[in-house]
């Protein structure tokens, strides 16, 4: 049976994070004049990192919860 490589979706997760936010910096460095198009990238990344963010915000004692997980789990 074929075995798939297990993928490491914290590190995945977080060099997604860090590209969004590359792309920020990127849009703010603009020399010429921000586009409207530019500033609605800029809210929509915005948006959605503090989205991806708040989950790296739960507090260890809410992660135990049986309402809540912990969003990267080491189980095989």
């Amino acid at each position: 049976m074929l075995q798939m490589a297990r993928l490491n979706y914290k590190k995945l997760w977080d060099e997604l994070i860090y590209e969004l936010c590359a792309e920020l910096v990127n849009i703010e460095n603009l020399k010429e004049k921000k586009t409207l198009e530019d500033e609605w990238i800029k809210g929509t990344l915005i948006s959605v990192l503090r989205k991806m963010c708040a989950l790296h915000k739960v507090p260890p004692k809410m992660q135990k919860s049986k309402l809540t997980r912990s969003l990267f789990e080491d189980n095989p």
